[in-house]
């Protein structure tokens, strides 16, 4: 489940579109799509950190 609302992405985008000299004829969807994904990315790594390592199976060391 995403940890990231609809409001990270439009906040993350409209960065994307000023840091690219906010052109009037850019389609608003790529800066939404490259902002979802790099959010998705940043989600998908904080939560292979938050992941509990796996402990050693017990039975293994008989």
């Amino acid at each position: 489940m995403p940890k990231f609302t609809d409001h990270d992405i439009r906040t993350l985008a409209y960065k994307f579109w000023q840091e690219r000299g906010r052109p009037s004829n850019s389609l608003p969807e790529e800066d939404w799509k490259k902002a979802e994904k790099i959010l998705m990315s940043e989600t998908d790594e904080s939560e292979i950190a938050e992941t509990p390592a796996e402990s050693p199976d017990d039975s293994d060391s008989i």
